[in-house]
């Protein structure tokens, strides 16, 4: 069991780091659209978002509700940084 974990460990310190770079890129993109006075709210961009992740993770033997639901929560916390750094304290 000791390696698995390990190995789990290191899994998780990657999707981690990959999760912080995502957002590293959401303040870039929220700083963009805050100097073209863009909306935080994108709903297409969304759809075709969950599409794609769904039809990602399918032939990698992921659930696509379970990709779309994770994916649901990453563009929550973007949203809500969005709005933290376009400064409109609404974080929907």
């Amino acid at each position: 069991m000791e390696d698995f974990r390990a190995r789990i460990d290191v899994v998780d310190e990657r999707l981690v780091g990959v999760l912080a770079e995502r957002m590293a890129l959401v303040r870039e993109v929220a700083m963009y659209k805050k100097g073209h006075g863009v909306d935080v709210h994108q709903p297409d961009r969304m759809r075709q978002l969950f599409t794609r992740v769904r039809e990602l993770g399918d032939p990698k033997g992921l659930d696509p509700d379970f990709v779309e639901q994770l994916y649901r929560d990453i563009v929550d916390e973007a949203m809500r940084i969005e709005h933290e750094v376009m400064g409109s304290g609404d974080s929907e």
